[in-house]
């Protein structure tokens, strides 16, 4: 699983160097993950190394009932949070762009920004996040980048054809993911429900 949560918030490096920063962010909550899972002995599932988290008491109960418990960081709670915020993010932005061939990417990041991200970053990130956002490359530029060299000897179209299939297939997958990494979450008190 944080093999797959690596590759999947690494495609986002292929936007450009405005999504760098985001990218490094969501590669160093997965090494925060993987470091928590080696010091619970290797866990056998996420909701076994989240449970075992809170199990040591390293995330105290809310003192306001039916909040979430509060996390702490470095964690692996806090780090699956904001990966699964990353994914879900991700996961709208590739939904749109293969279910909507014509939009722009930037337009369509915004959108899911707005869905997925805006709500839990402060004034600085969002001002930072949007200037990104609408500095990323036409479609035109991302979609080679993202068929790399597999894809080099057909045409355009041929090309393009296969990463909206594919967009849209990781896209589904990305939702079942992102799904049920906050079903568990949520019922272990490590998330509110509609974060």
């Amino acid at each position: 699983l944080l093999d797959a949560l690596q590759s999947a918030v690494s495609i986002f490096d292929l936007l450009g160097p405005m999504m760098q920063p985001a990218v490094k962010n969501d590669l160093a909550n997965c090494s925060k993950v993987r470091s928590a899972w080696e010091a619970f002995g290797l866990p056998p599932s996420l909701r076994v190394l989240l449970e075992q988290e809170v199990a040591s008491g390293l995330h105290p109960a809310s003192r306001t009932r039916g909040q979430p418990r509060t996390l702490k960081d470095p964690s692996a709670a806090i780090a699956l949070v904001w990966i699964r915020r990353s994914v879900a993010f991700q996961t709208a932005v590739l939904g749109a762009m293969a279910a909507d061939r014509s939009g722009s990417l930037a337009t369509l990041a915004a959108d899911a920004y707005r869905l997925h991200l805006e709500k839990h970053h402060t004034w600085i990130l969002k001002s930072t996040f949007r200037m990104g956002l609408s500095a990323l490359p036409h479609r035109s530029e991302f979609l080679p980048k993202l068929a790399g060299e597999a894809l080099l000897s057909v045409s355009e179209a041929q090309r393009n054809e296969v990463c909206y299939r594919d967009m849209a297939a990781l896209a589904r997958a990305q939702r079942r993911l992102v799904q049920i990494m906050g079903e568990v979450l949520i019922s272990l008190g490590l998330e509110a429900p509609g974060s």
